[in-house]
């Protein structure tokens, strides 16, 4: 839902995105999204073009995908 604030988790996992936003006035920060080895995905993803004024803050963001199995693999989309 809106104005939720996503902040300090640690994300890990075999799915294929390791935050989803689809609203509106959303914080995601401080988190640590790592290690998600599904190839297509994201580690943090606004999907939905019509939400606004969310913000991504200081988050680490690292190994996300199958290494050389897929380039449609985003840290952060």
């Amino acid at each position: 839902g809106s104005y939720v604030d996503i902040d300090g988790f640690d994300v890990s996992g075999s799915g294929r995105l390791g935050i989803q936003n689809e609203a509106s006035f959303v914080v995601i920060k401080n988190n640590h999204i790592h290690d998600i080895q599904v190839s297509g995905g994201a580690g943090i993803v606004n999907s939905n073009y019509s939400a606004s004024d969310n913000d991504i803050i200081e988050n680490v963001v690292h190994n996300i995908g199958t290494p050389g199995a897929c380039n449609g693999v985003q840290g952060i989309w």
